[in-house]
């Protein structure tokens, strides 16, 4: 994947997996307080660092086709 600069700019972007990747990883900051620092790396890629840095998660979001009924 690649970084689209205009989209990580914030979650406002036409990029649906940068905007997803931006609201999970400031949910993820909200909920937890300073026990983890999350930010956006990549295209609907967000990496989690615990705060005694000893943990890091990284986070790939897939966004695919829902399925229509016909």
């Amino acid at each position: 994947m690649e970084i689209h600069d205009d989209d990580l700019s914030g979650p406002d972007g036409d990029c649906e997996p940068c905007r997803i990747a931006y609201t999970l990883a400031a949910a993820l900051e909200s909920n937890n307080g300073p026990a983890v620092s999350a930010e956006v790396i990549d295209c609907g890629t967000v990496s989690v660092v615990t705060s005694d840095k000893d943990s890091r998660l990284v986070v790939y979001l897939e966004v695919v086709e829902k399925a229509t009924e016909d």
